[in-house]
């Protein structure tokens, strides 16, 4: 079971009575949590690092322009936002 110093580190502003009420009544879900954390622990240290690749290295700050967008780039810009907060705002809705 999952120690009350770690829970008190979870749960700043819980007494002790309070983290070992929870500790009892969620024992099980605390065993879990324990378990699967000592299990990603040992999984993450034998995991070999992935590789650091630098984002856009090909493209010098020189090479890089400003333009204003156009009327008519700007109306497709709204247009396209438009239609994504729509389907974002109701996912069920039929259309």
């Amino acid at each position: 079971m999952m120690p009350p110093e770690t829970l008190r580190r979870l749960f700043q502003t819980a007494d002790d009575a309070c983290l070992n009420a929870f500790a009892n009544r969620h024992a099980t879900l605390l065993a879990l949590l324990d378990e699967t954390w000592t299990r990603f622990q040992a999984e993450w240290h034998t995991q070999a690092p992935a590789p650091v690749t630098e984002y856009a290295a090909d493209i010098s700050p020189d090479q890089l322009s400003h333009h204003p967008i156009d009327e008519a780039e700007t109306l497709r810009f709204f247009e396209h936002f438009e239609r994504e907060r729509l389907h974002n705002d109701s996912p069920f809705r039929n259309r």
